[in-house]
């Protein structure tokens, strides 16, 4: 493994860890602007789950704190 390879791997390990953004991973190791990268991240993020507002959250009453 390269030297660059490693330091890959580290980048994206830090990615998922939240240390270092999403955005600046791709400018790095992808070659895309920093305008490309924020815009692609923001649009994967309106992606992603979906909530559904009409499900019960857990309430007060429902948690048995006993």
């Amino acid at each position: 493994m390269t030297d660059a390879e490693k330091q890959r791997n580290i980048d994206l390990q830090e990615v998922n860890a939240g240390l270092m953004p999403e955005w600046k991973y791709k400018v790095k190791w992808q070659g895309m602007s920093e305008e490309e990268a924020k815009r692609e991240v923001a649009e994967n993020s309106d992606e992603g789950i979906e909530y559904d507002d009409d499900e019960d959250d857990d309430t007060e009453e429902d948690v048995n704190v006993n």
